[in-house]
């Protein structure tokens, strides 16, 4: 009975100076677990977030207005009941349609209606729940001197950009031209290498892409260089002269006749030499029938 009771004491001595190693291992594995894990990583974190995308129109007139923001949903989860609360100087809100509900990845407008009272580039302050953004808009008066006489200068702009779109058509009409007609002197022996159309052709390059941004200033300027360098290349081959045939010019235009003529030398010479072998042919044959016809003569 005592040495049961040794044994049971020396069991439970045993065990117990074990749990501290087991409790030390655990600690140490859940240590290397945590460290595996990234710092700046949140299992199943919730993002709200969302951005403006879109803000139309960015030009108003004096009065009554509507802004339409558009706004999408950059975050990982739904957004309910977006509202926009808009100020700036000389605008004052007067009705607001929210977003009711905003799924992540989507976009959708809120609308405010509003009125404003001066003209000028406006910066607005646009509250949509906790975030601020600034957009400027440009309001004008359609009474104001200025507005008129910009609307007058832009159509004025618009008039002179369509006279130098007619002649930039009509002098690349011209250049087609001139090209076909330096083609055809050159081919014709006409000494035009004093005309060089390579100029030309970038200056009117510059015309169009001037017209495309129409700026005024800079086509009026290409399209008067286009046009000096246009009249001074066709006054140069309509001065170019007629250059004399040389020998081996004179050899190649006639190449095809003396190329006929020796075709049809060949030929009769063909011919000739067949209707020879024909000749001598005939003439055999009637010698020989002349020679049979002696020989039954003389049998006879």
């Amino acid at each position: 009975m005592t040495n049961m009771r040794k044994l049971s004491f020396i069991i439970l001595f045993m065990i117990t100076a074990m749990i501290p190693s087991f409790a030390i291992a655990e600690d140490l594995n859940e240590t290397n677990l945590t460290e595996n894990i990234p710092q700046n990583l949140t299992i199943n974190e919730v993002i709200v977030d969302f951005t403006i995308t879109n803000f139309i129109p960015k030009e108003f007139k004096i009065g009554d207005v509507q802004f339409n923001i558009q706004v999408e949903n950059i975050g990982n989860t739904e957004i309910k009941n977006l509202m926009a609360i808009v100020s700036g100087d000389g605008f004052s809100t007067y009705d607001m349609t929210p977003i009711d509900l905003l799924r992540s990845g989507e976009k959708s407008y809120i609308i405010v209606l509003g009125n404003l009272k001066k003209e000028g580039t406006i910066t607005l302050n646009i509250r949509i729940n906790e975030k601020i953004f600034y957009k400027d808009i440009t309001v004008i008066n359609p009474a104001s001197v200025n507005y008129t006489k910009l609307k007058e200068e832009e159509e004025k702009k618009k008039a002179i950009l369509d006279t130098f779109s007619v002649q930039f058509d009509e002098l690349k009409n011209n250049y087609d031209l001139l090209e076909k007609e330096l083609e055809t002197k050159r081919n014709s022996n006409y000494d035009v290498s004093g005309v060089n159309l390579n100029d030309l052709k970038n200056l009117i390059r510059d015309v169009q892409s001037s017209l495309i941004l129409e700026n005024v200033g800079q086509t009026n300027a290409s399209i008067t260089l286009a046009l000096e360098e246009y009249y001074y290349e066709k006054q140069e081959l309509d001065n170019a002269i007629l250059m004399k045939k040389t020998i081996m010019m004179i050899a190649k235009e006639n190449a095809i006749v003396i190329s006929t003529l020796a075709g049809a030398l060949v030929t009769l010479f063909t011919l000739y030499e067949i209707l020879k072998k024909k000749k001598e042919g005939l003439h055999q044959t009637l010698n020989v029938l002349k020679e049979k016809s002696a020989h039954k003569k003389k049998k006879k």
